[in-house]
């Protein structure tokens, strides 16, 4: 019984929290999208590569994340460059690629891609839908 209990408020814990941070990162993605409003075009000058370094089951893991960098002109002609929000376990771009993009105008190097932010907000929204998944088994199912 006291396992059983416990499995219960661990489950609904581990929900939340799930959810909590789906939603975190949902906002910070809506809120981007709010302040980033202009329109532009932009090339792709360089995809970085970058290593990310992961612990799963007290073993390493190293991976490689790919991160592009946008290069625009503002209206006054200046030329602004700006990395991606969010980088792939594959590359998604190719150098001198033309990419839609949006800035925001009182700072330029804050961008939205909304190619990728579509992406990110079904990944975000599907993790809040196995949090609530998680958190409604383990309260009505779990004895």
């Amino acid at each position: 019984m006291f396992l059983a209990e416990n499995g219960r408020v661990i489950g609904c814990l581990i929900g939340v929290i799930v959810m909590l941070v789906a939603l975190y990162f949902l906002w910070r993605s809506f809120h981007r999208q709010d302040r980033c409003t202009v329109s532009v075009k932009a090339v792709v000058v360089e995809v970085r590569e970058e290593e990310v370094e992961t612990v799963s089951e007290g073993v390493p893991i190293s991976s490689t994340s790919y991160v592009p960098v946008f290069e625009f002109r503002l209206p006054n002609g200046r030329l602004v460059a700006a990395e991606g929000n969010f980088g792939s376990a594959a590359p998604g771009y190719e150098v001198g690629q033309t990419v839609d993009l949006l800035y925001n105008p009182e700072n330029p190097r804050e961008i939205d891609v909304p190619r990728d932010s579509r992406k990110i907000t079904f990944i975000f929204i599907g993790l809040f839908a196995l949090g609530a998944i998680g958190f409604v088994y383990s309260f009505f199912f779990l004895h």
